[in-house]
């Protein structure tokens, strides 16, 4: 992308690897949020159990680290986009 080809600014190309690496990160979010309403519906059917709720508190820190990526990868393309640093 930086080869002078489609991009000819280096800061662009690299905001437009970031914006499409907000896909997988996204689709990584999804897959690992995806379990937890089964979780929470076995929840609401069973009641609640340490085990039960260690289950979810997982699930949900796995995912948790995928939306945390997002809010820097959205921070970075923010800022090359008001920047434009090279």
């Amino acid at each position: 992308l930086v080869n002078d080809s489609p991009f000819l600014a280096p800061w662009l190309a690299l905001k437009v690897t970031l914006a499409g690496t907000v896909f997988l990160v996204s689709t990584m979010m999804a897959i690992f949020y995806a379990p937890v309403e089964a979780l929470l519906r076995e929840l609401r059917e069973r009641g609640s159990s340490a085990t039960l709720e260690r289950r979810i508190r997982t699930q949900v820190n796995r995912g948790a680290v995928w939306t945390l990526v997002m809010f820097v990868l959205l921070a970075a393309i923010g800022f090359l986009g008001l920047a434009k640093p090279y």
